[in-house]
Parts: structure tokens; sequence; C-alpha cells
């Protein structure tokens, strides 16, 4: 599972390491920048550019006394 996500203000992509996470930030940023300078104006959508490490993801897990059901719970990624 890839460890970092990255908000462009156009959608999620996910990476591997937190350089690749911070260089598609920044660019993302750069690419809202230069749009503000074409289209006179910032786009609401520059406000969304953020990046993080994903701790927890949730997994299926064995429910009930003999494990009849499923349910979903949050765990760590490590």
């Amino acid at each position: 599972m890839r460890r970092f996500f990255v908000e462009t203000g156009d959608g999620i992509e996910f990476k591997d390491t937190e350089e690749e996470a911070k260089k598609l930030a920044a660019e993302s940023l750069e690419f809202w920048k230069k749009r503000a300078r074409t289209e006179g104006e910032w786009d609401d959508e520059v406000d969304r550019v953020c990046w993080g490490e994903i701790r927890e993801k949730v997994k299926a897990v064995s429910a009930g006394e003999d494990g009849e059901y499923t349910d979903y719970q949050l765990r760590s990624v490590n």
C-alpha cells in the first residue's frame, strides 16, 4: 500500500514516499498559481492542496463469538 496521499485540488493521488508526495503537492500549487495568472483570479481548489501520511486504513475483521460476521475497523498500516 502506498503510504502518502496528495490532494492536488483536482483529486487525490497516492505516493510511495514523502518526497514524492511533497513534490506533487508543490507541482500542484504551481499549476494553480499559473492558472491564476492566466485567468486573473484564484480557483477555490487551491485551498485543497495538501499532502500527508496514511496512518490507518479500514480492514475487514471477523466478528461475533464464532466469527460469524465481518466487521470493519481502522487498523495501523505499519
